[in-house]
């Protein structure tokens, strides 16, 4: 019974962590996308990125610009709200998502080496 319910605990947690919305928070030591501290996340998930085709990440407001350090990952949703760089941490990264929203006046700037690739259809 036991590992039982330590099983359905763990799928429970596994299963909140799909398809979730992460909101940029940028709390980690630093910009690395793939730092879960840079995240605040649904589910009590305590080591989550947005790192599933179901996730969706925004970039919230904030007084200064924001820097992320991208990986190559897949997601579903970016949505921006505020100027951002994103940056690719010493390697070739590539964003995929299937749509961007950019809401409000936002300067996007993406360095050298990354690409962001939206799949979706208009």
């Amino acid at each position: 019974p036991i590992r039982l319910l330590t099983c359905l605990a763990v799928m429970a947690t596994a299963t909140m962590a799909l398809g979730a919305l992460f909101t940029w928070t940028g709390n980690g030591n630093d910009d690395l996308w793939s730092n879960h501290d840079n995240w605040d996340h649904p589910g009590g998930c305590l080591t989550c990125w947005p790192d599933d085709a179901t996730d969706d990440a925004k970039i919230p407001t904030n007084p200064t610009t924001w820097t992320i350090d991208l990986i190559t990952e897949t997601i579903d949703d970016l949505t921006i709200e505020d100027d951002v760089t994103f940056g690719d941490g010493g390697i070739d990264a590539i964003l995929t998502v299937e749509s961007v929203t950019i809401n409000g006046p936002a300067v996007v700037t993406v360095s050298e080496g990354v690409k962001i690739s939206a799949t979706g259809t208009p």
